[in-house]
């Protein structure tokens, strides 16, 4: 049966009625690799059809710092990359609305988000 409108067919056409429309039902399950990722930051960019981003978290390094004397100068980044994303042009579309909308609740709730200076956005000017 096909549903459009308030009407539904069936898929050869001979049966017309004026049942509710009927949204479809979705079964959710939850991918072995789901989990929680920290961003810390992210890369990518566009290219036709669709938006890449990839996205990383950073963890400092301190273990050598603290052999014997302390030393700031050998505390290293580790930078991992988590995932990559790649989003059709309507999907990445509905993620800018869905983050503005989400922005300006936050900032009403716990104030403005201060500019970044530097880093990721820098390059995409």
């Amino acid at each position: 049966m096909w549903v459009a409108s308030s009407y539904s067919w069936d898929l050869d056409g001979s049966h017309l009625t004026n049942q509710p429309r009927k949204e479809p039902g979705f079964l959710v399950e939850y991918s072995p690799d789901y989990g929680t990722i920290n961003v810390d930051g992210f890369v990518g960019g566009h290219r036709p059809g669709f938006f890449e981003l990839i996205v990383y978290s950073e963890e400092s390094l301190t273990d050598e710092s603290l052999e014997g004397k302390f030393d700031a100068t050998k505390i290293k980044t580790l930078r991992t990359l988590q995932s990559r994303f790649v989003i059709n042009p309507f999907q990445a579309k509905a993620l800018q609305k869905w983050l503005n909308h989400h922005i300006e609740e936050y900032e009403k709730a716990f104030g403005k988000i201060p500019e970044p200076e530097g880093g990721n956005l820098d390059r995409w000017k």
